[in-house]
């Protein structure tokens, strides 16, 4: 592929007598253009049918772009969710602790991870989980994030009901443990009354047999 520039040469009374022409062979420019278009649709199929949420955001927690899955998730627009827009949608409950965990990542530049409620314009609460990966300049700054967004109310609702599951099993271990004790104590009682009904004859060893009820 050429790309050319066409001079035209005139006399000095402007009549035209010729003309210069330059020509480059773009041809390599041309091949990084295509590949760079493939590689800009490529990106944009990949953020538009990706099953998550991708978000970017530069280092002051400001977002500068959602994917319509990251939309589908808060249930916003891609304009709503501008700059701090998103964190309107945070449970009010959630606010400050996501905050200090983002604020730390940024700070510690470390991979920015937490689990929180949403709360949607139509009032339902979901689950989510994000997940931020530092960009950083060569000098090492840096300069934003990018992440992803998941909606994870379900897996948060099995976790809950396996957490009752658990607590279930805990408080049937403990309630068999309590009536073993519980057992083996009315035996005791029972059978140092059922004794004391054979030792009526001695008052003494009686006695002893209801101390040890008593005990018991």
């Amino acid at each position: 592929t050429l790309f050319g520039n066409v001079t035209p040469l005139r006399d000095a009374e402007g009549h035209l007598h010729g003309a210069v022409a330059a020509f480059v062979d773009i041809s390599e420019r041309k091949l990084i253009e295509k590949a760079l278009r493939a590689s800009e649709e490529q990106f944009h199929t990949l953020c538009k049918f990706a099953p998550l949420g991708i978000f970017r955001a530069d280092c002051e927690g400001r977002n500068t772009y959602m994917n319509s899955r990251w939309q589908e998730i808060v249930e916003i627009s891609a304009a709503e969710g501008m700059g701090r827009g998103w964190i309107t949608t945070i449970h009010p409950d959630d606010r400050d602790e996501i905050l200090g965990v983002w604020l730390k990542a940024t700070e510690t530049g470390n991979l920015y991870s937490h689990e929180c409620r949403v709360v949607t314009p139509r009032g339902t609460t979901k689950w989510i989980r994000a997940l931020g990966n530092p960009l950083k300049n060569p000098g090492g700054a840096i300069t934003g994030y990018v992440g992803t967004l998941e909606d994870i109310t379900e897996l948060h609702r099995s976790r809950q009901e396996l957490m009752k599951t658990d607590k279930l099993e805990s408080l049937g271990i403990l309630a068999g443990g309590i009536a073993h004790d519980f057992n083996n104590i009315l035996t005791a009682i029972l059978g140092n009354i059922s004794l004391t009904r054979i030792q009526l004859h001695d008052l003494d060893k009686a006695a002893l047999l209801l101390v040890e009820a008593e005990n018991a």
